[in-house]
């Protein structure tokens, strides 16, 4: 008998695109959220907010230069001591990677997918937990009201808070091809340059695992259907890369789904761009990664394919990041520790979440704690069973 809580559905956001490059963007759409009820809309505000409206700003020969030699196509020019251009330019031009902008059409690949794929906004564009987890309590006002007017804060630079956030959630919705691609990349590359063709040659090796992976767990109709996209994905990058289809311009599958991913892991601090095309990992993501990697792989022994992230996000996870971010594998908090460790949370996102809604708590208050370099970690196992018995012998203290 098939037991129908089994579900393949490997976590894998197949439908990246060039235009997804910038996590940061994700946080202009929690912004701007109240003003839209669809993608559509959300395209149209940030379109209006973040590209078609020109700021005037002091004049910086670097930025001109810069708008100039990438053909960005926007509209600014030189008034006496001031520069005119739009509010993602100006920002992309601060960012490490000095990529990533949006053209007017790539909105609208970006608003009806990533934001929507990582947790972050409901199809209507209401805020999730999560999203209201990012906005209201890892999003300073300064860093709100950057989306609306320049500033000499950098919103599409994420901090450490953000960074352990946005991993989080990548994990959930990529990690059963952001994890073994990652790995992939640590242990042919290490701590060299890669190019983003010799990224993209692993990845029809990487899919081949994952669908090797999850045949096992293929038994509906949606279970064929995604892993027929997944060899047919395959077989599409392997033709790409024996025809030399990069000679013929961008916009191959193969850059769509590893650019993005590597950008990710620069926005993260795993990764610096060293020059087009070209990246190498950083100390922060050698070790975070390392760690992650290899506990996905220890998780995968004894379990069904589908359980895996799961299960790491639960039981695993924070220790990982704890010990990537910070150099150390600190202990875990205890039960008597917990609510301690995510009362602080808690006050924070008074009116938004509370204990019932522990993961978005957990997620916070880890993110919070070990980006202050803290000693400790709570993993959500703990957490879920430890409130139960400390309700049960003081209701008070989770009222």
């Amino acid at each position: 008998m098939v037991d129908l809580r089994r579900n393949m559905t490997a976590k894998w956001l197949s439908r990246s695109r060039l235009s997804m490059q910038r996590l940061g963007f994700c946080k202009a759409a929690l912004v701007y959220s109240p003003k839209a009820h669809n993608s559509r809309q959300m395209a149209e505000v940030l379109r209006d907010a973040l590209y078609a409206n020109s700021y005037a700003i002091r004049f910086d020969q670097g930025l001109k230069d810069w708008l100039r030699r990438n053909d960005t196509n926007d509209r600014e020019q030189a008034r006496g001591s001031d520069l005119e251009t739009s509010l993602q330019l100006l920002y992309v031009h601060g960012h490490p990677s000095k990529t990533g902008w949006l053209s007017r059409l790539a909105f609208n690949e970006y608003a009806e997918y990533l934001p929507l794929a990582l947790g972050l906004l409901t199809q209507a564009c209401d805020l999730t937990d999560y999203g209201a987890v990012l906005l209201y309590g890892l999003m300073s006002q300064e860093e709100q009201q950057a989306f609306q007017a320049p500033s000499e804060h950098n919103p599409l630079m994420l901090s450490t808070a953000q960074r352990i956030f946005f991993l989080q959630r990548l994990v959930e919705a990529d990690g059963d091809f952001l994890l073994p691609f990652s790995n992939e990349l640590l242990r042919t590359f290490g701590s060299s340059r890669i190019s983003y063709l010799d990224a993209g040659s692993r990845v029809p090796a990487v899919i081949g695992k994952v669908i090797d992976t999850f045949t096992s767990s293929v038994f509906t109709q949606n279970d064929r259907e995604q892993l027929a996209r997944m060899r047919n994905m395959k077989e599409r990058i392997d033709g790409e890369i024996q025809r030399h289809v990069e000679r013929e311009g961008a916009g191959s599958r193969r850059e769509q789904t590893t650019v993005p991913r590597l950008e990710w892991l620069v926005d993260l601090g795993f990764m610096d761009r060293l020059e087009s095309r070209s990246w190498q990992f950083t100390r922060l993501g050698l070790n975070t990664l390392g760690s992650l990697c290899q506990l996905y792989e220890d998780t995968r022994r004894g379990r069904f394919p589908e359980n895996v992230l799961p299960t790491l996000i639960d039981s695993g996870f924070y220790g990982a990041v704890a010990e990537g971010f910070n150099g150390n594998r600190s202990a875990s908090i205890t039960e008597e520790q917990v609510l301690k460790f995510i009362q602080p949370s808690y006050r924070a996102l008074s009116g938004l979440t509370g204990y019932s809604l522990l993961r978005p708590l957990v997620l916070h208050a880890n993110c919070a704690r070990i980006s202050a370099s803290g000693s400790r970690f709570l993993e959500y196992k703990v957490a879920a069973a430890s409130l139960p018995n400390i309700y049960q012998s003081d209701p008070s203290k989770v009222s």
